[in-house]
């Protein structure tokens, strides 16, 4: 465990003084987190929580919690473009949630080229499994041991280690580093000098039994609202969300969060930063949308 730094001396001074009302995500005492996220329900079976701080690092925090066995869960990697050059055809992460009538949607697999213009298509990199269609397959990245999310067609998921083997996987995508395995943190193991290094970030987790999944977002970039985090960081925090294992996937302004509002309408729930302007939805090569039943 990391030393105790001013962060936690001043969360820790705040929570004797009766002044902490929000989840003080990051505090840690004897390894436990002082509060547990406070999930609010969306859809049958998948909570949200958000977490705002603002000194001594500003931050924004959105995440999601999907239990995989609640009635009516599936998923849906963004399809091939077909005949169309290169693989997929850009989108939005909003857009893509209203045009396949998800009710959450994603950012996932790292893409190229970065542009503006919706419907234009993209390269994918690495492994990318639509519905039992791999239209892309796995590819090293930076040398890195690139993770890939497998996803069976009744919402079992696993994380697999490249290359990956696709049998029983109805939908893949391929991610970057393991952020955390069978329960330890690897995080920062990688290339330190890289990691250290705080961005707006995009990760998936697991939890022990395979019942629950977790999306994080954190907003970075952003002077005064939020700054990012490392991979170190980013581990931590799906850790205190309840991930056993994690991976991390596109991310700067790339990282997006989307949900379906009462309307059927797309709601951006964090402030992407496309080409460095805050608010901004970048169009993305890859998603990865979840379909749930209303609450009742």
């Amino acid at each position: 465990m990391r030393k105790i730094s001013v962060r936690l001396a001043v969360a820790v001074v705040l929570l004797i003084a009766g002044c902490v009302t929000g989840p003080a995500a990051k505090v840690r005492v004897s390894e436990s987190p002082v509060s547990e996220p406070r999930w609010q329900p969306l859809f049958k079976g998948v909570d949200y929580f958000e977490y705002h701080e603002r000194a001594p690092h500003p931050l924004a925090v959105h995440a999601v919690r999907i239990d995989l066995a609640a009635p009516g869960i599936a998923f849906l990697v963004t399809p091939s473009n077909g005949d169309t050059p290169l693989d997929t055809d850009g989108l939005k992460t909003s857009t893509f949630l209203e045009k396949y009538g998800c009710q959450v949607a994603i950012n996932a697999s790292y893409f190229d080229p970065v542009e503006q213009a919706e419907g234009a298509p993209k390269n994918i990199i690495g492994l990318s499994m639509s519905r039992g269609e791999v239209y892309s397959k796995y590819e090293a990245r930076d040398e890195l041991p690139a993770m890939s999310l497998l996803i069976s067609k009744e919402s079992r998921a696993w994380f697999a280690s490249p290359p990956p083997d696709t049998s029983g996987a109805y939908n893949a995508v391929q991610g970057s580093i393991q952020l955390i395995g069978d329960g330890k943190i690897l995080a920062g193991t990688y290339n330190p000098a890289r990691e250290m290094t705080r961005h707006p970030l995009t990760a998936i987790g697991l939890d022990g039994n395979g019942r629950f999944m977790y999306w994080l977002v954190i907003d970075g970039r952003q002077p005064g609202y939020s700054e990012g985090v490392n991979t170190l960081e980013m581990a931590d925090w799906l850790k205190w969300l309840g991930a056993h294992d994690a991976a991390l996937f596109d991310g700067g302004g790339s990282t997006t969060l989307v949900v379906e509002d009462s309307h059927g309408r797309s709601k951006v729930m964090n402030r992407p930063i496309h080409d460095g302007v805050p608010g901004t939805e970048r169009v993305n090569g890859n998603h990865l949308g979840l379909y749930a039943q209303p609450l009742d």
